[in-house]
């Protein structure tokens, strides 16, 4: 059967617009979806479908034709593509080569654009070309073009990748090369917070999180400067440093608790953070944000370099002591995680300061870590080395926590410079991590007063469509 370039055009268009509507998801292999459409208009009776017996309709009020070409799914009920005909009908979907632009919805799904003028689509023909595509979705993506929700697509293959690998190098007893601070190793160089991901491989879905993440904000932003409440803060105290008490009031059981040490006991409640008086909130003070408190007890004569994170940490009024949603200690000398759907002073699980950009190692030249930041939505699911989640929500285009994205080889730096041109060499080597929920595309750093802002600026100039997403391991949602 001969179909002209005009109705092919027609049946890609139309095909993309329905699987916006059924799944949330911008349509990544075009040809592909073309191709199979019309593999299965065109074979009629093929290994999926059956042919039309007379009387049979596949929409209210809109038969089909017997004969070739018309086909329905086997085994499989037949979708009510009823309200989007009757959208088409009242000139609510575009013609082929719309200039209308489709607008997100408050869940995060596209909806379907308004019509560009004289976009009614009379012709009864193409509205069968309408229902076969949204048929053949219905088989492709096992989902009713008429429900409200459907399940999570297969990802679409990408090519393969020449050369590409994601093995990872070091060893878990080895420092020699990992960041340090105060003389304390950031965790094992087999880490990956410490892995270049230059050469791992592309994630065959990396296109649909990228445009997921562009619909909040489209450029990169330092969420850190020279202004003290601007950044997420740390101190490092020594090993002598006396512990406090710091009483959990949201997530006890999920909180690391520290030893009982001299004016501290541990409770099922509190435990014991060696957090100076002078401890540094994220914002100050009177910060009504997240009130993050990092602390680093750095001490590596005696093989102690322990973290200590809060969030919402407020410092008893009258003593030293502290409250605070959650706690979580990490030994960086080791590569042991949080248990899976423990969260920690970030909602990932993660731990924050291995991820801050900090003045030191910026003025040094290099940053060999990965960069935590932060997008507006993500999906019910983290990779390691996350291991939490912060949404209800089971759209696959989001992304998950933990996902890890780096800087597109082919993405030209060369106009860049300074603070921000190392802060960039870095995001092509070691990426950036999803951390927590907030403003899309936001690179944390530690405040500090060296920061030129204006250097660091630069930085808003770079598109999120210059970053691609690699894949570290599998979604889980435990």
């Amino acid at each position: 059967m001969r179909r002209d370039a005009a109705k092919e055009d027609y049946l890609r268009t139309v095909g993309i617009r329905l699987l916006r509507v059924a799944n949330g998801l911008v349509m990544q292999d075009r040809e592909g979806f073309l191709r199979k459409v019309r593999e299965a208009i065109e074979a009629g009776n093929g290994p999926l479908t059956r042919p039309v017996t007379a009387g049979e309709s596949a929409v209210a009020g809109h038969p089909l034709p017997e004969g070739e070409g018309s086909f329905l799914i086997k085994n499989v009920q037949t979708p009510d593509c009823g309200p989007l005909v009757r959208a088409l009908e009242r000139g609510t979907t575009p013609r082929p080569h719309s200039k209308a632009a489709s607008s997100p919805s408050t869940d995060g799904h596209s909806k379907v654009p308004a019509a560009h003028a004289g976009g009614m689509i009379p012709s009864s023909t193409e509205r069968d070309y309408f229902c076969y595509a949204c048929i053949v979705l219905s088989t492709i993506l096992i989902a009713s073009c008429g429900s409200g929700s459907s399940p999570s697509p297969s990802p679409t293959p990408t090519p393969p990748q020449p050369n590409c690998s994601n093995a990872i190098t070091g060893s878990p007893t080895d420092y020699s090369t990992s960041p340090t601070i105060s003389g304390c190793p950031v965790f094992p160089t087999d880490n990956l917070w410490n892995t270049d991901i230059s050469n791992f491989c592309v994630d065959p879905n990396s296109d649909q999180y990228i445009a997921s993440i562009n619909q909040d904000k489209q450029y990169l932003h330092p969420d850190f400067g020279s202004d003290p409440t601007y950044g997420i803060p740390y101190i490092v105290v020594p090993g002598t440093q006396q512990p406090v008490s710091v009483t959990f009031n949201q997530y006890p059981s999920e909180s690391d608790f520290g030893t009982s040490g001299s004016g501290c006991t541990v409770t099922s409640t509190s435990g014991c953070y060696p957090f100076p008086p002078d401890a540094p909130v994220e914002g100050g003070s009177n910060s009504t944000g997240d009130r993050h408190v990092l602390t680093l007890q750095a001490d590596p004569t005696h093989s102690n370099c322990t973290l200590y994170e809060v969030w919402e940490g407020v410092k008893d009024a009258n003593d030293n002591n502290w409250t605070a949603a959650n706690g979580a200690i990490f030994n960086l000398y080791s590569d042991k995680l949080r248990p899976d759907g423990w969260t920690s002073a970030d909602a990932a699980g993660l731990p924050i300061l291995p991820g801050l950009v900090r003045y030191e190692e910026v003025a040094a030249g290099e940053i060999k870590h990965a960069v935590r930041f932060t997008v507006s939505q993500t999906q019910a699911g983290f990779i390691h080395p996350a291991t939490h989640y912060a949404s209800s929500s089971n759209n696959p285009a989001l992304p998950p926590m933990g996902l890890r994205l780096r800087l597109k080889a082919s993405y030209d730096i060369s106009s860049y410079t300074g603070q921000a041109l190392v802060i960039l060499t870095a995001l092509k080597k070691y990426g950036m991590m999803v951390a927590d929920n907030g403003s899309s595309w936001y690179i944390t750093g530690a405040p500090d007063p060296s920061w030129n802002d204006s250097d660091l600026d630069q930085l808003k100039n770079v598109p999120g469509s210059a970053f691609e997403v690699v894949v570290t391991g599998i979604i889980q949602n435990q």
